[in-house]
């Protein structure tokens, strides 16, 4: 009796073994990694990026994925679809090439499951970069960490569990990453060359000012004059 015992802990172990690998393996539902703008909330989307965000790139950092079963849930195309339908429910993605302001590199860098326990809880480490495409100024650049727990299913079997847990890692992180970006400002760097360009202008119109003054009070020639003036006016 004993051993008929042991035996059938064994087989019941083995079972809910194969149903954790198995739940693994099970390929993600892009439907279920959208972000909506319900979900965001009073987060709106920045005027800086409206509809103006492609994405550029999305790679996985295979050194920390090494995990066979694991890498079979990270799908770059599967999360960039439902990145892509992220970015444009929230009213960031661009309609076509030429609205494109900024371009989105992605790169997941880890993707944590745990093979045993009464939960499952998955833990997505994903880092976004948006830079502008015409002066390669990075606007944001961040390393979201976020994470997502399915409870264990009630008949004490974890069919489909870790499929939403995985699902849920991955909406709650692309959720993060729109949130982050709606608080977003100017770069400083950028904001500084803005300055720059419009100070322009008015440094002209101060050159024109003393120039004129100078031909009024017989300081320079008129030829001189016209000749100062053309600069000023060429270099704006």
């Amino acid at each position: 009796m004993y051993a008929l015992k042991n035996s059938l802990r064994k087989i019941f172990a083995l079972v809910t073994a194969a149903l954790v690998l198995s739940a693994c393996a099970s390929p993600a539902i892009v439907q279920n990694m959208i972000v909506n703008p319900e979900v965001v909330k009073t987060n709106s989307a920045s005027p800086h990026f409206e509809e103006a965000i492609a994405i550029a790139q999305v790679k996985r950092n295979t050194k920390t994925n090494t995990n066979p079963i694991l890498n079979s849930k990270i799908d770059e195309a599967a999360f960039q679809r439902a990145l892509s339908a992220s970015l444009k429910n929230n009213g960031l993605h661009a309609e076509d090439e030429s609205s494109t302001k900024f371009d989105l590199f992605v790169y997941i860098e880890s993707f944590k499951q745990p093979l045993f326990g009464r939960d499952y809880k998955v833990t997505s480490n994903i880092r976004y970069k948006v830079m502008e495409k015409k002066t390669d100024i990075i606007w944001y650049e961040d390393l979201i960490s976020a994470s997502h727990i399915t409870p264990y299913s009630k008949n004490g079997l974890p069919v489909g569990g870790m499929r939403l847990a995985n699902e849920g890692a991955i909406r709650e992180n692309i959720k993060k990453f729109l949130i982050s970006l709606s608080k977003k400002k100017i770069p400083e760097n950028y904001a500084g060359t803005k300055t720059q360009a419009e100070s322009e202008p008015l440094s002209a119109i101060q050159k024109l000012h003393d120039l004129q003054k100078a031909l009024d009070e017989g300081l320079i020639k008129n030829e001189k004059y016209i000749l100062e003036r053309d600069k000023i006016l060429n270099s704006l």
